[in-house]
């Protein structure tokens, strides 16, 4: 799940700007791309990893290579699946939503702080009649 998180919220900025350098992408479609993509694609590798994790943990000892592999085969098309599936709308959609909220708010907050800042000194009518 480290790998994961580390992935979810490094690697979209950096494979961004690839689409865009090596594509010739907007900047928009490249950010959008990436933010959805990433935590997906990554999960063929962190699945893997999460099952072998399990693995250890319900055999600690005594278990080959073949056979730890023979467990995670077993199990990997599915537990990728619903990965997937869990993963998709928090991290992806989450994200994208995540990034665009804020932006629109940061350029609130800047439109409104410059109104505040214009407004010092100016006389405030009274509310009382």
């Amino acid at each position: 799940d480290a790998v994961t998180m580390g992935m979810v919220f490094t690697a979209p900025p950096k494979v961004s700007k690839l689409l865009q350098s090596n594509l010739g992408w907007s900047p928009n479609v490249a950010d959008v791309t990436a933010t959805l993509a990433i935590p997906v694609v990554i999960q063929p590798l962190t699945t893997g990893m999460h099952l072998l994790g399990i693995d250890f943990v319900n055999r600690p000892t005594n278990v080959s290579v073949a056979g730890r592999l023979g467990v995670v085969g077993k199990s990997y098309g599915e537990s990728l699946f619903a990965r997937i599936g869990r993963i998709f709308v928090p991290y992806s959609v989450g994200s994208l939503v995540n990034s665009k909220m804020r932006a629109s708010l940061h350029k609130a907050s800047s439109s409104w702080s410059a109104l505040l800042s214009g407004a010092r000194g100016a006389v405030v009518p009274s509310m009382a009649k």
